[in-house]
């Protein structure tokens, strides 16, 4: 967009004194000043002439602008962690081993359709006896009660192009809910998915889990599901997850 051309006192009102934008003069010109000025993609120029004996607008500019033009911009960044509209609060599960799996679940408060009253900032997931090779496969997720079939997701299997599944509803085809996004990388291969878990002081298995940026969002009315897989000699008879969370508090 073209700035528009204004008068010094509308620009020195607008650029300086009420925005405290940084004033661009283009160099180059012996007999005018050429001024510029953006905030975002609305900019505003203005010419000033330099006569002899000076105006009362290049004196003005020459005396009290002049020296703070041309320099270069500052942007404040505020990052996610350092907005106050979050409080922490804290969760948690532990389950036992069915066989050589543990599935920890937790579920996530709010309004259907809300998304981000919860924000994950991280969690540690640990299991009752550390043995080399268990890890934390799979952290998913869920919708567990299908309360998003026809809004995120086709109403039905057979809308969504699942093959035999005609009369048959998501919970008879994903009895343990239908995946709505997933922690862990599909593309790799099975068994270099999740995180392996290493020994602590007392012997337990464990493993810390961060987001990128600060938070990761979680959709209400869903469940957060860590799979623990053990190795067939492991000892472990229970998992556990502890999670911390951004509470939006606006």
């Amino acid at each position: 967009m073209e700035p528009i051309s204004v008068s010094w006192d509308t620009f020195k009102d607008w650029a300086v004194i009420k925005k405290k934008l940084k004033v661009q003069e283009l160099l180059g010109t012996d007999n005018v000043y050429n001024l510029l000025a953006f905030d975002g993609s609305m900019g505003a120029s203005c010419r000033i002439a330099k006569d002899n004996p000076p105006s009362s607008d290049q004196d003005d500019y020459e005396n009290n602008y002049q020296s703070a033009s041309n320099k270069a911009g500052e942007i404040n960044v505020i990052t996610s962690i350092e907005k106050p509209d979050k409080d922490l609060v804290l969760a948690s599960d532990d389950q036992p081993f069915i066989g050589n799996v543990c599935t920890l679940s937790l579920y996530v408060p709010g309004n259907l359709g809300d998304l981000g009253t919860r924000q994950i900032a991280g969690g540690y997931v640990f299991t009752d006896k550390y043995y080399f090779g268990d890890r934390a496969s799979k952290c998913a997720l869920l919708d567990k009660d299908y309360s998003y079939a026809g809004s995120l997701y086709p109403a039905t299997p057979l809308e969504a192009g699942v093959p035999n599944s005609e009369g048959l509803a998501w919970s008879e085809v994903y009895p343990d809910g239908f995946v709505l996004g997933t922690y862990t990388d599909d593309e790799l291969p099975e068994n270099n998915r999740g995180w392996r878990l290493w020994a602590d002081d007392g012997g337990q298995g464990g493993a810390d889990i961060d987001t990128i940026g600060g938070f990761g969002l979680l959709l209400s009315c869903c469940y957060l599901v860590i799979t623990l897989e053990k190795k067939q000699d492991s000892t472990a008879t229970r998992g556990a997850f502890n999670a911390w969370w951004g509470k939006t508090n606006l």
